[in-house]
């Protein structure tokens, strides 16, 4: 521990001598441009070079974190009043003159800082017009007004005209170095280092060789020698090497004007002046702007292909979409609609192949009924009808007669769908599912045929063992007993196996029969008691039935509904907790007649409910005890109690357990 704090001290140590020597280094370097930035102000046109100090220390400032301008801008006002010393002013007037560019340096600081976004200053002429009036008027009001205050102090001429010449001079300073302060601010310095090498010195060089032609030559004042390579090279650069181009010809033409090395044309002093100044604001202003036309020029360009390739793109993208969507209803058999709110249809072009349509105008559902049979057209035309009028989906099978009489099966499945004006539109799909019915049907008969066929042999199968049990079972030797008890279960569990499958075949085709007489539940519920006695007990369960023995008649038929008791009470002992009990009474009212059976076992889940009744549906359990089962029981229980004109529903909670009740007519209400 004691290293690492010995260790934390000696990096912060180093840091804060790097610190410290880094900004020593800088201070003296905006020191020296401080100092000649004045000395070359006191001749005309020099204003741009005293704004250049000002922008390195700018840009400066804007690369460093926030925690080191205070000591920054405290070392630069000490280096500004010691040049402001050297060139001759006492310690009172060099200390006043510091706080004024300090002002100016501090807000032009923060409007970049807070105003200007790397990339977008340049993007547009109006955008570039808003930078320089927030970055390049703003802060010469500050220093303006500050500045005039000190030199009046001074007694040096009236406050209007102080004040003036300070705002003009600065404002023209900032305009003149703006682009350099920005390329300082985006790009670094290794970005100005390699442009210095780079094409847009061409441009600089050949500005500057002009000016020095001119000069030897006596000319008047060159400004359109100026300007002239600086508009051509502004269509062709890149809008950073134009804002360094201007720059640094603007503050070349200022050391040109300030050393004397240019004649100015014979004029008095303020139109000399005036002159200076709107050259130097005309050789920033009107190439940047045209850079920044031409920048807005080519980005819409760039904007403009960008979209039509992303639209090519995009428009490659959907036709391999759809290609692949069509393949995929092609090898589904499934198509697709959708009527619209005039009632246009459209359809996928698999729909078309499936409904064998040759004519590329898809017709309506209501055309098409024709060629449906009766019984189809009239479920589709009620369902279109029940969707414009109720919103109400469907989901159906219908039989189509397709080209040359071939019957098709479709399941047909739609809604309706809620635009945005409010308005309800159909859309759906339809499968060809005429192979899949076939194929159910071939294994319908299959399964039909072979518990046919399965019923008899193992019928007398069965007959045997029973017979052979009930007279030999005491003469056998124990392991021939067990083996023959074994045998005879297995050969009734069989029997009834094949007779369930023969059930559920029959209502399937619905030729489920039943034999209506008058029938007491109270006699059939303790003969299935009695015979399941033996089944609850391997499950550690016991049947409990409450009530009197009072008969309780209903009109139904005796076997079917020992059938269902024998399935309901079954699930019930194998479903519950052991040692549990399975209790069964029996209720009724003016027209029905309710048997209950429930258990305190596990509840069943709302979504196992809702598909107790559907065709090999299992429940299972948490207790990792298997039943096995083909899942059949309820669903042909429930087909029965349906013929009877009964019903089977469900509950099942935490608090009450699950029950199964039995709901069948009393003989009154068949009578009446």
């Amino acid at each position: 521990m004691p290293l690492q704090c010995e260790s934390h001290r000696v990096a912060s140590l180093t840091h804060r001598s790097r610190l410290a020597c880094s900004i020593l280094l800088w201070s003296l370097a905006c020191g020296v441009l401080a100092w000649l930035s004045l000395y070359l102000s006191r001749h005309g046109g020099g204003v741009a070079s005293l704004w250049f100090a000002n922008a390195v220390a700018i840009a400066s400032l804007l690369q460093r974190p926030l925690a080191e301008w205070p000591v920054r801008l405290l070392a630069l006002g000490l280096v500004i009043t010691l040049a402001n010393l050297l060139m001759g002013s006492s310690w009172l007037q060099a200390l006043c003159f510091a706080p004024p560019n300090l002002l100016e340096i501090g807000v032009a600081v923060y409007l970049f800082q807070r105003h200007v976004q790397a990339g977008s200053w340049s993007d547009s002429p109006s955008s570039l017009l808003r930078c320089f009036l927030a970055c390049g008027v703003v802060p010469g009001l500050f220093g303006a007004s500050a500045g005039a205050l000190v030199l009046l102090a001074n007694d040096i001429g009236p406050l209007a005209k102080v004040w003036s010449t300070w705002y003009v001079s600065s404002l023209v300073g900032a305009m003149t170095v703006l682009p350099l302060c920005l390329q300082l601010r985006f790009a670094g310095a290794p970005f100005i280092l390699a442009e210095v090498v780079s094409r847009p010195t061409l441009a600089w060089l050949f500005a500057c060789l002009s000016f020095q032609v001119l000069v030897q030559l006596k000319m008047p004042y060159p400004l359109v020698a100026l300007l002239a390579p600086l508009v051509i090279a502004a269509a062709y650069l890149p809008f950073g090497s134009m804002a360094f181009v201007v720059a640094i010809c603007a503050i070349t033409q200022s050391l040109l004007m300030g050393l004397g090395a240019m004649p100015l044309p014979p004029l008095t002093a303020e139109w000399q002046l005036l002159l200076v100044y709107a050259t130097l604001a005309l050789t920033f202003i009107v190439p940047l702007i045209l850079a920044s036309a031409t920048r807005q020029n080519s980005l819409r360009q760039m904007a403009l292909v960008r979209a039509e390739a992303a639209a090519h793109a995009s428009n490659l993208l959907l036709e391999q979409h759809q290609q692949l969507l069509d393949e995929a209803s092609r090898l589904a058999l499934l198509g697709a609609w959708e009527e619209s709110v005039d009632g246009q249809y459209h359809w996928s072009r698999a729909l078309f192949t499936l409904l064998d349509q040759t004519d590329k105008t898809p017709p309506g559902w209501e055309q098409l009924l024709p060629r449906f049979e009766p019984e189809s057209a009239a479920l589709l035309q009620q369902a279109l009808l029940e969707a414009r009028t109720q919103q109400r989906p469907w989901d159906i099978e219908l039989t189509y007669l397709g080209q040359g009489g071939r019957r098709v099966q479709l399941r047909h499945i739609g809604q309706g769908r809620k635009g945005t004006d409010g308005v309800y539109r159909l859309w759906g799909v339809v499968q060809d599912i005429t192979a899949q019915r076939e194929l159910d049907e071939l294994k319908n008969h299959f399964v039909s045929a072979t518990s046919h066929e399965l019923r008899t042999p193992l019928t007398a199968l069965h007959g045997a063992l029973e017979m052979l049990a009930y007279t030999q079972a005491n003469a056998l030797p124990a392991q021939a007993a067990d083996l023959l008890e074994i045998a005879r279960l297995n050969s009734r569990r069989l029997t009834q196996l094949i007779q369930t499958i023969l059930d559920f075949e029959k209502i399937r085709l619905g030729k489920l029969e039943v034999q209506l007489t008058s029938v007491d539940m109270r006699a059939l519920t303790l003969a299935v008691v009695h015979e399941l006695k033996p089944y609850a007990a391997g499950f550690e369960v016991r049947f409990e039935v409450e009530g009197g023995d009072a008969p309780v008649f209903v009109r139904a038929d005796a076997g079917r509904v020992m059938q269902i008791m024998t399935n309901l009470l079954s699930n019930a002992a194998k479903f519950s907790l052991q040692h549990g009990v399975v209790s069964i009474a029996l209720h009724e009212d003016a027209s029905d007649v309710y048997w209950r059976v429930g258990n305190g076992g596990e509840p069943i889940s709302a979504e196992m409910q809702q598909r107790l009744f559907q065709p090999f549906n299992q429940g299972d359990r948490r207790d990792g005890r298997q039943h096995y089962g083909t899942g059949l029981g309820l669903s042909i229980s429930q087909a029965m109690a349906h013929a009877m004109q009964g019903e089977i529903a469900c509950t099942s909670d935490t608090e009450n357990g699950t029950v199964f009740t039995l709901r069948l007519p009393r003989p009154e209400m068949e009578k009446a």
